[in-house]
């Protein structure tokens, strides 16, 4: 077997690369916790219709998919993706905010009609969620010792 060139790929396709296979990654996480963790939620159930023989043949392809990443990601090069806890929080309920406030009454209106007492009321349960959920990044946009400050993004929320 002859040895295969080395990958000649610019600074902007190992980044396109890199993307790809952090999506990858991530996709096989979230495969393997649910796999590892069925659990029915408030807004969602995902039922586990999966017989044995169909879960192995999952789990032995999310193996063989963990492979071939890290080993195109050891050939390409690929750009760890070095990630605060913090900041992947503020990002995730950052989003989350928004969407909550694109949800209150002058969103709906948008929809249709709305009731001025509906419309009350929606505010007032979306409120329910917005001020833990305010108060949680505001919890990860402070300073911890040694390391930075709030994201700008998150500043600019709160």
């Amino acid at each position: 077997m002859t040895a295969q060139p080395e990958f000649a790929l610019t600074a902007a396709q190992v980044r396109s690369v890199s993307s790809t296979l952090h999506l990858v990654e991530r996709s096989l996480g979230e495969i393997e916790r649910l796999l590892a963790h069925h659990r029915t939620g408030i807004t969602e159930c995902v039922v586990d219709d999966l017989t044995p023989d169909v879960r192995q043949g999952i789990v032995t392809c999310c193996d063989e998919m963990r492979q071939a990443v890290a080993a195109l990601a050891l050939e390409v090069g690929v750009i760890i993706d070095h990630r605060s806890l913090r900041r992947v929080i503020s990002g995730q309920m950052s989003i989350v905010w928004v969407a909550i406030e694109d949800t209150k009454s002058p969103g709906l209106r948008g929809y249709g009609p709305l009731a001025e007492a509906d419309a009350v009321r929606v505010d007032e349960w979306l409120e329910n969620i917005s001020r833990p959920l305010l108060a949680l990044l505001r919890l990860v946009s402070e300073p911890t010792r040694g390391r930075g400050g709030a994201s700008p993004r998150i500043s600019g929320i709160l």
